[in-house]
């Protein structure tokens, strides 16, 4: 699969979609310890929420709200 970011050009199989988590177990030469765990599990969780609708439109929400400043800078576009 081929994707294009302006200029960049990024490149992973098909397949990679697929994988199960469990795929780092056999990889990973050292364990991590819980702190790095959890970090990776908040990483993820954090990961999700920014490419849901719901978080679009808090920050559409927050941005188009008016407010007291509203009136000193103007809305946005």
């Amino acid at each position: 699969m081929l994707i294009f970011f302006n200029s960049e050009v990024q490149m992973f199989d098909d397949s990679a979609l697929e994988r199960d988590s469990n795929i780092w177990a056999e990889k990973r030469l050292i364990q991590l310890n819980e702190k790095e765990l959890k970090f990776i599990f908040n990483a993820d969780i954090i990961e999700n929420d920014l490419g849901t609708a719901a978080y679009f439109e808090r920050i559409d929400s927050a941005f188009n709200a008016l407010d007291w400043w509203t009136l000193l800078a103007g809305l946005g576009h």
